[in-house]
């Protein structure tokens, strides 16, 4: 009797010991998943990219996101960086430099080196009435910090002040577009010819071959089902829509000989409208009538679309135009003002490349040069003249705040406690500003 109960001692203190084993494995499997939740967590504080324009928080119009989409891609072509507008509803708790930073990090912005801090962040809150342009290191080149500043406060706040979300980030996204060209950008670099996304779009597609499969030949029966509707349609409504296309043809071919439109817009106009009327001189009843049909509306549309993008590049001009006067006329006082409190050579050559842009933008104003360019002179010529008068440091890549005699918001720059090297080279330089 007396070996089987030592056995059983035995037995039993390995089963207490396995018991202790498995309770401890089970704590640490436990610990990994909060862990992972966690880290799970934080990134679902980040909305995912929705492109160049990425409106979360709808301050924009369809129309005025989708233009300024096109016009951030085309300056992404012809330069190597590019700029990315963001709007949140709500910064959740965080400060508007931290969280740019994190959505950089998130959306993994300058992971590849050859595109390290070649990004610029617009970023809108508007529960907490705020916005922010973040630069990455090699961009500053291109935008300044005393740059974002001038664009922030001069171009952005007073848009937002007036209840005018889309026209102030459209104006400021444009502001910056402005500057980058005037600094130089730098040439297209070469892409890689191979295309990972694609690769793995290939492996999915044969992985869920029924899926498609099935989802084609449902698409094939309510496309069926269309054919037959969109027949109706045309034969009904056609007449109605041409009468509508002409009068926006018309409307577009006075807007396309208006000095205030772009060249680009008036491309556009000249394009569409031809289209357009090229549409009107097909008969409707015929077998394809209601691709027909679709391609005129598609048309009118457009059309309609080009004609307020043309209309309100127009308003903007002629804004920017009745502020010039006023602006070169305040400018001299500011320069006398500013040249009393230029006690170094660093603050004397600022004020010397101010007069020099205030000189450029006069010549081009009484010589009938570009409105755009010429604010973008004044607005620079402006901007040095108050870091003067503030005593804020002259550097290009400043983090100071600058402010304006004409009540305009005050618009700081702050570092953060990111490290810059883990995530694509920004490191908090940029502007920040309140409405």
């Amino acid at each position: 009797m007396h070996v089987p109960s030592q056995l059983n001692r035995k037995e039993s203190i390995m089963v207490r010991n396995l018991k202790v084993s498995l309770c401890g494995m089970a704590f640490i499997i436990l610990f990994a998943f909060s862990l992972m939740y966690a880290s799970i967590a934080r990134g679902q504080d980040i909305p995912m990219a929705a492109g160049y324009v990425s409106d979360f928080a709808h301050l924009m119009t369809n129309e005025e996101a989708a233009s300024l989409e096109a016009d951030l891609r085309e300056f992404q072509k012809v330069s190597s960086f590019e700029l990315l507008v963001v709007t949140v509803p709500s910064l959740r708790g965080e400060s508007i430099e931290n969280y740019t930073l994190k959505l950089a990090k998130t959306w993994g912005l300058g992971k590849r080196e050859e595109e390290k801090g070649k990004t610029i962040v617009l970023l809108v809150a508007p529960e907490e009435r705020k916005v922010r342009i973040e630069i990455g290191i090699p961009a500053r080149r291109l935008l300044s910090s005393a740059d974002a500043e001038t664009i922030v406060g001069r171009v952005i706040l007073p848009e937002f002040k007036a209840n005018r979300m889309g026209g102030g980030i459209s104006a400021g996204a444009h502001a910056v577009i402005g500057y980058a060209r005037a600094n130089g950008s730098a040439p297209l670099p070469p892409k890689s010819t191979e295309d990972p996304a694609e690769a793995d779009k290939k492996i999915v597609g044969w992985i869920l071959f029924g899926i498609p499969l099935t989802l084609g030949l449902l698409a094939l029966i309510a496309a069926l089902r269309a054919h037959v509707s969109n027949r109706r349609k045309a034969r009904k409504g056609g007449d109605k829509l041409r009468a509508e296309v002409a009068i926006h043809c018309e409307a577009a071919r006075k807007l396309a000989v208006h000095a205030d439109v772009s060249a680009k817009t008036r491309e556009k106009l000249a394009w569409c409208v031809r289209s357009s009327e090229g549409l009107c001189g097909v008969t409707l009843h015929q077998p394809a009538a209601y691709h027909l049909y679709k391609d005129l509306k598609d048309g009118r549309d457009a059309l309609v679309g080009l004609c307020e993008e043309a209309r309100a590049e127009i308003t903007r001009t002629e804004k920017m135009r009745e502020r010039i006067p006023a602006q070169l006329n305040e400018f001299p006082k500011r320069l006398m003002a500013a040249q009393l409190l230029a006690n170094t050579d660093e603050k004397r050559e600022l004020l010397a490349r101010a007069e020099a842009k205030y000189e450029e933008a006069r010549r081009q104003s009484e010589g009938g040069g570009d409105v755009g360019m010429v604010n973008i002179l004044i607005l620079a010529a402006l901007a040095h003249c108050d870091h003067v008068e503030n005593g804020a440091p002259c550097s290009e890549a400043s983090s100071s705040s600058a402010s304006s005699e004409d009540g305009r918001d005050h618009a700081d720059t702050s570092s953060s406690d990111f490290d810059s090297e883990s995530f694509g080279g920004f490191d908090g330089g940029g502007a920040t500003g309140s409405w």
